[in-house]
Order: C-alpha cells, then structure tokens, then sequence
C-alpha cells in the first residue's frame, strides 16, 4: 500500500512471507496481463469476489442481525460478480458493443441494492459500498486490458505507478520520516513517504512506456503522477473503513500482507481513475490507446 513509510518497522519473521507473497501475487498479475482473454477475466473475476467477501465481512462485523458463518447475502453478491466477469469479459473478448451491457450492469446493481435493504443488516450503506468497490475493479480492469490493443501496456503502466509508488513510499518513509500525512486514519504514513511514492511511481510508470516505445504526448507525466495521487487515497480510504469496523488487516489469506483489499485497494482506485480518462479520450473500446495516447 503507498505511502506507509515512516511507521513502525516490520518484524523479521514476517519478512520472508511478505517479500515471498509480494513476488507470487506480481507474478500472477503479470502473468495473466500477459495471456489476457479468459485467463484474465478469470482471474480479475476470482479477485473481485475475494475483495467484495473480505468487505463484507468488515461490514458485518459487528451486525446483531447477521448470524454467525457465511451469509446468503454474500453468496448472492459473489454469484452475480462472477456473472459480469463472464459476461462482460465474454463481451470484450468477442468484440461485441458494450452499449447493450449497461442497462444489465445497472440492473444488478437495483437488485442487489434491494436485497441488502431485505436482508436486513446493519450498515446497509457499507454493504451497497462493497458491491460498488469490487464491481468497479473488476469492470474497471476487463475493460483496460480487454478493449483494445494497448491494452496490455495500459495494465503494466497501472501496476508499475501502484507498485513504484508503494515501494517509494515504503523506503523514502522510512529513510526520512518526517510529519505524518494522516495520523487519525493511517499513524504510519508521513509526507516524505508520500512525495517520494509519488515520484517513484511515476517513474515506474514511465520506464514501462519506454520498453513500449509508444509515441506519447508530454502530459502522460501528469497523468502518471494523478495516477499515483489516487491510488494514495485508495490506501488512505480502506485505512479509514479498517479503523472504522476496528479491523487491522481486510483478510489473513496472503502471508505477511493481510488480505486482498489490503492488496488491491489503492490500484481500484488507479483502476478507476485510468478507465475514466481513457473512455474520455478514446471511448469505450479504446481505452487503453486513450489512456495512453488519445490526448
């Protein structure tokens, strides 16, 4: 997660774990950036569904009405994830028009909104949240790497701004501490660690343009740097619901990291904010080619 320098030191035993973690989950990424296709649907699907269980288990928490063990709201929501994963993937893997999607789209959204207002759970919001956040990874990304043929490139661009940016801020944090950045929601993160994922990740960003050699308009350097801005508050934000539901870690299922969101939060919002200009310059199928060069 960016911007955590500056804290605590992590323990030597959990060391080992992490950095191994660190380079299956980068590989895994990478690897099905790579083959794209079903891989990548599949794969993108599975890690929304894994996000949207670990934010629902947040969210009920401390519900009364929620009974102990898996509850039926959730397996519903994991179903109709997997359903745009395969629908929508499907839809961009045959070239079909995404127009006709939205309405469906929208329409689970209704419906999934009704059933948690039926379900009868607390923090009704948060759970509607939840489907929102892991429905807009996995949208978001489908879509950026599926579209066109810059796909791929525009994937890489976004792990490497995320990832310069958490390493960055890691070690610059730690290298020159400082004023903190936002001691009521993440006590760990200072400004050094910030300004220096930042840079880091902007760099990371332009390195893998360059391997790419795409003829590229000057101000993709801002759009790397907004980039990096964004996927600090993606970290910033699920730092604010762990502390709100009294949480330290979103899940136990990665050695050394916590959970998926801990993972994924701050490249959704990249995710997010990357499919946004890219559909802006280069419509919907194009995305990745608007990202990158359609402006």
């Amino acid at each position: 997660m960016a911007g955590q320098g500056g804290g605590t030191s992590s323990k030597p035993s959990d060391l080992k774990p992490r950095v191994f973690s660190a380079i299956v989950l980068a590989a895994g990424a990478i690897g099905s950036a790579i083959i794209g296709g079903w891989i990548f649907a599949l794969v993108w699907g599975a890690l929304a569904v894994l996000v949207y269980l670990e934010w629902f288990a947040m969210a009920s928490r401390d519900a009364k009405v929620a009974p102990r063990g898996i509850h039926w709201l959730s397996i519903v929501g994991a179903v109709l994830l997997g359903c745009v994963a395969l629908t929508l993937g499907g839809a961009l893997i045959a070239g079909w028009s995404l127009a006709r999607l939205a309405p469906g789209l929208a329409g689970l959204l209704v419906a999934y909104t009704i059933l948690v207002w039926r379900a009868g759970l607390a923090h009704r919001r948060w759970h509607i949240g939840g489907m929102i956040y892991a429905g807009g990874l996995l949208v978001s990304v489908l879509i950026l790497r599926l579209s066109d043929t810059h796909g791929l490139t525009a994937i890489l661009f976004l792990f490497a701004i995320v990832w310069g940016a958490d390493v960055g801020a890691y070690f610059t944090g730690r290298a020159l501490g400082g004023p903190k950045l936002a001691p009521r929601i993440s006590p760990n993160k200072t400004w050094s660690g910030f300004l220096g994922g930042i840079a880091t990740g902007v760099l990371a960003g332009m390195l893998v343009l360059g391997v790419a050699r795409l003829n590229l308009p000057g101000g993709i350097v801002l759009v790397a740097a907004a980039i990096a801005l964004v996927s600090v508050a993606g970290d910033l934000f699920e730092s604010h619901m762990k502390r709100h539901f009294g949480v330290k870690d979103s899940g136990h299922l990665i050695p050394g990291h916590g959970g998926f969101m801990d993972r994924l939060d701050a490249f959704l919002f990249a995710s997010i904010l990357a499919l946004i200009i890219g559909v802006w310059h280069g419509g919907i199928h194009q995305a990745g080619a608007g990202l990158l060069t359609g402006w």
